[in-house]
């Protein structure tokens, strides 16, 4: 260990600061290591005091030489090894000291935070994981370098490796954590920048030592862009993808968490199929598996799955009765976006039973969480749901302002079958207007992309129907509504 040879393997942010000529460190490595090593004994036994901390040379580099004792590489007890960086995390993190004196904490969070999810991933449970990852993209400081691959994957990717190497991982981890929180605001942009994401790190991969992280990240990049083209109903794409996600986490260390989140994307996939009676018979299953994962959000999207199954049976109260409870667990634990989307659906469902009020009530209760989400697809339903129930009440006008402004934002996500089914829901209201030039208009501008899509094989009749009724001038309502409905159960 007192080679500098063995140094170099430990954490390169302590070697740059010990031939840094401008700062007099005054200890040797040896002796860095030596008290870092004291110091952690006293981290492990809470006996260690910040009330000495004065944050000068010496006690920073014998910092820089703790988290180089924490992060070997391989520990030979991956469970103590996780216990150590979590108290040698916290420790620094409650410590203060200048970014301009010797660096700054930043640099050894983020270190640590790096190698308590590499650690995590391989031998620990998902929060666990989790928690790092996250820790992982607060103290990186990649914020530019993360906005500088984006420009380029919008551009297409070409020169992707001058700014992304397959050996960053905390900065693999930030463009994941950034690419895949725009799931739902960007699902058009998500899905392309995953899939030259995933290629590149295949290629790039190639000949690289790097454990299985390799096969983590495709893993990751493939159930993203798979998740982002199920958003964009383009059903057999996302299959195709989830199956490479499947293909690439089942070669990982520690693989059942996220093959189990591949497990929920076709569960999703399959309700968009209307194999309701698979989602039906395996929702439960999956849902116990991720309780004992402790992935409870995972468990609760699950069990979401099982009562939008049921709905669409027309089974409307066992809908209800699965929803209340998961709303109730999810405002317990604090998440945001299964409550706005148990919400959502929520009021979708008691508006099928005609309970207006309640209806409003879980919609309005939707609507600023959403909002504060920036969760756009979901807006979208949300607006849909609200201008369905403004129709229910013979309110068209202001269900014709709903439905025009839930197809803006469709069309600003670029959800083409979203886009599709609002047009002719549209038409629909419009006909009960008396407007049918207009009904007619918005008929014409969905074929195209009806057509393109190939998205009603089921509804093929009910489409050949209304194209008839349009050479003749004059709409054939019920073709329509049989049309619109095949969206509205999808």
């Amino acid at each position: 260990m007192s080679s500098e040879a063995n140094l170099d393997q430990l954490i390169p942010a302590w070697l740059d600061l010990v031939r840094r000529s401008d700062v007099a460190l005054g200890l040797a490595p040896q002796e860095a290591l030596d008290r870092a090593e004291r110091l952690l004994q006293d981290l492990r036994s809470s006996s260690s005091s910040l009330n000495g901390w004065k944050g000068d040379a010496d006690e920073v580099e014998v910092l820089h030489a703790l988290t180089a004792v924490v992060c070997r590489d391989q520990p030979p007890d991956p469970e103590n090894a996780l216990r150590d960086l979590e108290v040698v995390f916290t420790y620094i993190s409650s410590l203060r000291w200048f970014a301009d004196q010797y660096g700054g904490p930043g640099e050894l969070l983020a270190y640590c935070a790096v190698h308590g999810w590499r650690l995590a991933r391989q031998y620990s449970r998902w929060p666990e994981t989790e928690k790092w990852r996250q820790r992982t993209c607060v103290y990186n400081e990649s914020d530019k370098r993360v906005s500088r691959v984006l420009s380029i994957l919008a551009l297409g990717g070409e020169g992707l490796a001058t700014e992304l190497s397959v050996r960053d991982t905390g900065l693999l981890l930030c463009l994941y954590e950034r690419i895949r929180s725009q799931v739902e605001t960007s699902p058009f942009s998500v899905r392309e920048y995953s899939e030259i994401l995933y290629s590149f790190l295949q290629e790039s991969w190639e000949g690289v030592e790097l454990g299985d992280e390799n096969h983590h990240f495709q893993g990751e990049f493939a159930l993203t862009a798979g998740t982002a083209s199920r958003f964009l109903f383009k059903m057999d794409v996302a299959e195709a993808w989830l199956r490479k996600a499947e293909e690439s986490f089942s070669i990982a260390a520690n693989a059942e968490p996220f093959l189990a989140r591949v497990a929920y994307q076709r569960l999703a996939l399959a309700v968009e199929q209307r194999k309701l009676d698979e989602v039906l018979d395996l929702s439960p299953r999956w849902a116990a598996t991720f309780r004992r994962l402790d992935m409870i959000e995972e468990a609760l999207k699950c069990r979401f799955l099982e009562g939008v199954s049921h709905a669409e049976r027309g089974e409307t109260v066992n809908a209800i009765e699965i929803h209340l409870p998961i709303i109730r667990e999810a405002e317990e634990v604090g998440n945001t976006r299964l409550v706005a989307l148990a919400a959502i659906n929520l009021s979708q469902f008691f508006a099928e039973l005609g309970k207006v009020e309640q209806a409003l009530m879980y919609a309005r209760k939707a609507l600023p969480l959403l909002e504060r989400l920036d969760s756009r697809v979901h807006l979208v339903k949300l607006q849909i749901s609200m201008a369905r129930l403004s129709q229910k009440q013979g309110q068209l006008p202001a269900a014709l302002d709903a439905y025009q402004q839930a197809l803006a934002k469709a069309a600003g996500l670029a959800a083409r079958g979203d886009v599709a089914a609002i047009h002719l829901v549209i038409a629909d209201v419009l006909l009960e207007m008396g407007q049918e030039t207009e009904a007619e208009a918005e008929v014409r501008a969905a074929l195209p992309i009806i057509d393109e899509e190939k998205m009603v094989p089921e509804g093929i009749a009910a489409l050949s129907l209304l194209r008839e009724s349009l050479r003749r001038r004059q709409i054939d309502k019920q073709a329509l509504r049989d049309l619109h409905g095949y969206f509205q159960e999808k």
